[in-house]
């Protein structure tokens, strides 16, 4: 795994994806968003992590329910793990 010098960046091994959940990268979930439709990552490990639009702003949900304007870690814009929910 590269080291890109940024904290942020995972070095996690990623859940194998489902058969039904092609993965994709940044740019191509960035594009399901602006669609309508909900999006993680499989690193995040969590289906009630997930980002979408609302109010012509992209936000984030966390399990626990709360919900704000979703601020993109380099490891997001690189990770090529995206599948919709």
């Amino acid at each position: 795994m590269p080291n890109y010098g940024d904290k942020n960046y995972a070095t996690s091994p990623l859940p194998a994806p489902q058969k039904d959940e092609p993965l994709m990268d940044f740019c191509a979930a960035i594009k399901k968003v602006a669609e309508g439709a909900k999006v993680t990552r499989l690193e995040w490990d969590d289906k009630k992590w997930y980002c979408y639009m609302e109010e012509e702003h992209v936000r984030i949900h966390r399990p626990e329910g709360t919900k704000h304007v979703w601020d993109q870690t380099l490891g997001d814009i690189q990770g090529e793990d995206w599948v919709v929910v």
